[in-house]
């Protein structure tokens, strides 16, 4: 009876793993959601007994998970975290701003609330560490996130409140360009997957993480469209290593006086890693792999968000 009742719920942190009561939610699809997992230390001795474990003890203990979430407009700005923190601009004063995020050491890290019927816990220290953008066509588009916590402890759940724009969907595609190019009238799929590195560290004295600490970011992606004699060209990039950048552009509902919610992601320096095409009777389609590099202005990955949120320092 309570399925439908559930809710996810979030709040920023001053300091990672310092518990704070979430103030935003955030709608999703069907998801893995946190769990907490815990390695258990079989403490053996031989004596007159055939029973493997004898004593138990705790191990490390973390917490992961995922989740699936429609493109919404305000909430790409919370999931967009795994990047680095935003940069706000005013466009419009009191109605309009802009969220620069780009690849960063510094990571936000959030208080996750997770109501499950009658069970609700928040998850403290959690990150976003990766994310995959994708759509197809006549589909909406979806941000799918992966999340490491710090600790958990159960808490009565907030009252929700959600976002009410409407998410993304493939229409709202203006451009997708290759090179300066625009393609998107050919493509059919997209996926754009960015992994930040960060990772927990664990030392003596706790069976949960330490520290929160940044590895080597990456980003790649596909594409498939629709092959035609323009399109071979990008085989010839990819014998050729020619690097190309790609630029993704979505413009959705009118906001303020003249402006509109719109997520830019650009991707300035990427080499293809794979072109194929099969034999069929339908059209032929071509699948294209990238990789991206770091760009000296752009890093390895840059998303601009425009919407009607002054600040995700919630």
């Amino acid at each position: 009876m309570e399925g439908v009742a559930n809710s996810l719920s979030l709040g920023k942190e001053s300091s990672w793993g310092v518990a704070v009561v979430p103030t935003v939610s955030i709608a999703i699809k069907p998801s893995n959601g946190l769990t907490v997992n815990q390695d258990l230390i079989s403490i053996e001795g031989i004596n007159t007994k055939p029973s493997k474990n004898k004593l138990m003890a705790l191990g490390k203990r973390n917490y992961k998970g995922s989740y699936t979430v429609p493109a919404y407009p305000t909430a790409l700005g919370f999931l967009l975290g795994a990047v680095s923190v935003d940069t706000p601009a005013t466009v419009e004063t009191g109605a309009v701003y802009t969220h620069t995020f780009i690849d960063n050491i510094t990571k936000p890290a959030y208080t996750v609330e997770q109501y499950l019927s009658a069970v609700s816990t928040r998850y403290a220290g959690v990150n976003f560490i990766s994310f995959k953008i994708s759509g197809k066509a006549g589909e909406e588009i979806d941000i799918a996130v992966d999340v490491i916590g710090k600790t958990q402890a159960t808490a009565g759940p907030i009252t929700q409140s959600y976002e009410t724009n409407r998410p993304f969907n493939f229409g709202d595609i203006t451009s997708l360009s290759i090179g300066g190019t625009d393609i998107k009238a050919k493509v059919t799929s997209f996926e754009i997957d960015y992994t930040s590195g960060l990772d927990h560290f664990w030392g003596m004295g706790a069976v949960e993480p330490a520290k929160a600490y940044a590895k080597q970011s990456e980003c790649k992606g596909k594409l498939t469209l629709y092959l035609d004699s323009v399109d071979v060209s990008y085989f010839a990039d990819l014998i050729a290593k020619t690097e190309r950048a790609i630029v993704l552009t979505i413009t959705g509902d009118a906001i303020g006086t003249s402006h509109f919610n719109t997520l830019v992601i650009t991707l300035s320096q990427c080499d293809f890693s794979k072109f194929n095409t099969k034999f069929a009777f339908d059209y032929n389609a071509v699948d294209i792999e990238f990789e991206a590099r770091e760009d000296a202005t752009n890093g390895i990955f840059k998303a601009v968000l425009t919407n009607t949120t002054a600040t995700y320092a919630v």
